[in-house]
């Protein structure tokens, strides 16, 4: 009776062994399944939906696809975080470039219209200087070719007696009112200033629309 019963009660160091072993392969077990993994599951199972509002249709899946063993997991569960990434960054990066797109044609446009606020100005100005210049040369022409003989007597120059008491108290000496300038030279002076002042003017505005 007693073998029988030695027969069919294990010892207990067997037992003790069999335990440690069935720890062991659990841990080994759990030891595979990372954070990642269990996020992963965590994530699947909040986001799964209760109630389909549609019907789904069961697509069969090869056992060649289903991951089945933890390691398998985790890498699914790595590569559907990676792609959701991703799509994420891909997206990101699509409105940037719309942004960009957007702030350019936005940035070519105000500069088109100051350009052309400066244009129309320098327009302007250019008229206005070639107005002045036309009213001074009509100017100087009118005062070139008008006759002499229409100015009166009174206008023209008088002579002016005087007299030296040195030489002679009855010698007397007439002075002439003359310029040594020409009315021509004075004429020609004052165009080819109003030239060079143009020419400067053009100068100054085409450098300052170039910076």
């Amino acid at each position: 009776m007693s073998l029988v019963n030695k027969l069919r009660r294990p010892s207990p160091h067997k037992a003790h062994s069999a335990n440690e072993a069935h720890t062991k392969e659990s841990l080994t077990i759990v030891s595979h399944e990372s954070r990642t993994m269990a996020l992963a599951r965590a994530a699947a199972v909040m986001t799964a939906p209760s109630k389909p509002l549609s019907p789904v249709v069961a697509v069969p899946i090869p056992k060649i696809v289903k991951p089945v063993t933890p390691a398998e997991q985790y890498w699914a569960a790595r590569a559907l975080t990676a792609e959701a990434i991703l799509s994420v960054k891909t997206q990101h990066h699509e409105e940037i470039k719309m942004l960009a797109v957007v702030e350019e044609t936005k940035r070519t446009q105000e500069v088109a219209q100051v350009n052309q606020m400066h244009e129309s100005r320098q327009r302007r100005l250019e008229a206005i200087a070639i107005a002045l210049l036309t009213a001074l040369v009509g100017l100087v022409a009118f005062l070139l070719y008008t006759p002499q003989a229409n100015r009166s007597p009174a206008r023209q120059s008088r002579s002016v007696h005087f007299t030296i008491p040195i030489l002679s108290p009855f010698a007397s000496v007439v002075e002439h009112e003359s310029s040594v300038i020409g009315t021509k030279i004075l004429t020609v002076i004052i165009l080819a200033s109003a030239v060079l002042a143009y020419g400067c003017f053009r100068f100054w505005m085409a450098h300052r629309l170039g910076r």
